[in-house]
């Protein structure tokens, strides 16, 4: 028996069906990767932030440099050399997890937040020991950073709402279907996202000192960033 073969118009029907999958399924195979992505990172801050939080508990309750440099969390340099060289690393044991998948730019993604005995800044309010934390959970450590000059220098600055100066210092990095991940100093990790279209500006032109008058972003991370200061 002769068997028929496709006619040209059936041929058509299943490419055109199998185009209209691939346009359906596309888009959500895009956001499940974005997602991947989004929790790796999430785990890395997770581990620094429990590496940050091991070093606070055997160095008799003094944080550790949150710049970058000799005797710092990190060294200086944007290597895997640095990581290891940095005070945190014997806790961490992990170069991978100092990297955000997202981040196409910097072999080191994270910094710590400058209130968090980091960068001296313009006369801004920082701890040097957990005394000063009142509230563990609520204290942010880690944050995702994105400098354009290069690769990420120093802390993460944001400065206190009495300084009467309403602008960000440094922008977010807007990794994450605009959102960062977040570590606090208890050792775990939040996913914020951005609701303010300022704060995305100013991470898409990589805009410092960006002024931002009532911005919810901004207050939210000023009242993490200077918890209990």
């Amino acid at each position: 028996m002769k068997q028929k073969a496709f006619t040209l118009i059936e041929l058509l029907v299943v490419i055109f069906i199998i185009a209209l999958l691939l346009a359906v399924l596309a888009p959500s195979a895009r956001n499940i990767f974005r997602l991947s992505q989004r929790n790796i990172c999430s785990s890395n801050v997770h581990q620094l932030s429990l590496g940050w939080a091991s070093y606070l508990s055997n160095s008799q309750g003094k944080l550790v440099g949150g710049s970058t440099g000799t005797g710092q969390w990190v060294d200086t340099g944007d290597n895997a050399q640095a990581a290891m060289n940095g005070l945190i690393y014997q806790y961490t044991q992990e170069v991978s997890i100092y990297h955000c998948p997202s981040d196409s730019v910097h072999w080191r993604t994270y910094s710590v937040c400058a209130s968090m005995n980091g960068e001296r800044w313009d006369g801004i309010p920082f701890a040097e020991t957990s005394t000063t934390i009142k509230d563990i959970g609520w204290q942010m450590v880690f944050v995702e950073e994105n400098d354009n000059r290069g690769y990420n220098v120093g802390s993460w600055i944001v400065e206190p709402k009495e300084c009467n100066r309403n602008r960000w210092v440094d922008y977010v990095a807007n990794f994450h279907d605009k959102g960062d991940n977040v570590g606090f100093a208890d050792g775990h990790a939040e996913y914020w996202r951005w609701i303010d279209d300022r704060t995305i500006y100013a991470s898409k032109n990589f805009i410092f000192f960006y002024p931002d008058d009532a911005n919810p972003d901004l207050e939210k991370v000023r009242s993490a960033y200077f918890c209990g200061q």
